[in-house]
């Protein structure tokens, strides 16, 4: 009796040994994957605050303004350019255009 109980602690301890060895590298493998992780999370969070100071220079108004003048043939508003809504035009549409209309540009078949 008392062999087989020392031979089944020996094969216990074993198993627990190579158990504890096991759990040690996987946490070290788990503890290198979350140190990546975090210097990927700094890098992003870098790269965005990058990408947000970019986005705000060239947004400047005065910037734009520059832009719209060199490539837009914008001209100031006249007063007889102005005009309520029932004076404008009013157009035929086909019954097949109607029911295009409310479909997304997607679905819209060519005609």
């Amino acid at each position: 009796m008392r062999r087989s109980f020392s031979f089944a602690a020996i094969i216990l301890t074993a198993l627990m040994s190579y158990g504890l060895y096991n759990m040690k590298y996987e946490v070290r493998r788990l503890e290198g994957r979350l140190a990546d992780l975090q210097q990927n999370l700094v890098a992003d969070q870098q790269a965005v605050k990058i990408l947000r100071a970019e986005w705000a220079y060239l947004n400047r108004p005065s910037r734009l303004q520059d832009l719209s003048g060199r490539h837009l043939d914008l001209q100031p508003i006249e007063v007889g350019q102005l005009t309520d809504l029932h004076e404008l035009p009013v157009q035929a549409v086909k019954a097949s255009q109607k029911t295009a209309l409310f479909l997304p540009k997607t679905k819209r078949r060519a005609q």
